[in-house]
């Protein structure tokens, strides 16, 4: 898949410079598109009903009908941009939950370091979930933002593995950088002592 169509239709994980995008599954997006479809129908039945029992002139027809359709496209746009705009978004040093409503309207953003993930549990709610591959993931951390829920994303398994990796390679590389100071600061003692011991007569 392409990335224009990546991101017109994020169906699966998308990774630029170690940042890992998730959204939920398409079949969130099937259910958050029912509704629209049958806004859809009821507007093919009044196109067909309207003219046939002349209840309006056909200039009340024809703006009745336009503005309806116009709502059912609105209606359409708000259900996908509604889908498309809840991301779980995993950094080589964070995870962040964002929700957000479209044209901005609304935003929650939750974000911890992967220093504070205590333990990641994949599940799938049932028997369809695990055919078609979807599945929730539970990040459990000490942090003041609490537990982390991927809902409803795909191929929760790989995530909790993704997860799990992204974390010990945080904690590798803080170790590392601990062991770093801690030599500087030896060396830095050493070389006062000697400097201290060598200018004595």
């Amino acid at each position: 898949m392409n990335s224009a169509l990546q991101a017109l239709l994020p169906l699966g994980p998308s990774l630029q410079s170690g940042v890992i995008i998730w959204h939920r599954h398409w079949v969130v997006l099937l259910q958050y598109l029912i509704a629209p479809v049958v806004a859809l129908i009821a507007w093919l039945a009044l196109l067909i009903l309207i003219p046939r029992f002349d209840v309006l002139s056909p200039t009340a027809t024809l703006l009745t009908l336009a503005g309806l359709f116009v709502a059912v496209l609105f209606f359409f746009y708000w259900q996908y941009e509604n889908w498309r705009n809840d991301i779980y978004i995993l950094e080589p040093s964070r995870i962040i939950d964002v929700q957000r409503l479209p044209f901005g309207l609304y935003e929650d953003r939750r974000e911890a370091t992967l220093g504070v993930i205590q333990n990641v549990n994949a599940s799938s709610p049932n028997i369809v979930a695990r055919i078609l591959g979807y599945g929730n993931v539970l990040i459990e951390t000490a942090g003041a933002s609490g537990n982390f829920m991927f809902d409803h994303v795909p191929n929760p398994d790989q995530v909790q593995r993704i997860v799990f990796e992204y974390r010990e390679r945080f904690q590798w590389q803080q170790r590392e950088r601990e062991w770093s100071n801690t030599l500087n600061i030896v060396e830095m003692y050493y070389r006062t002592n000697n400097g201290g011991n060598g200018s004595q007569p």
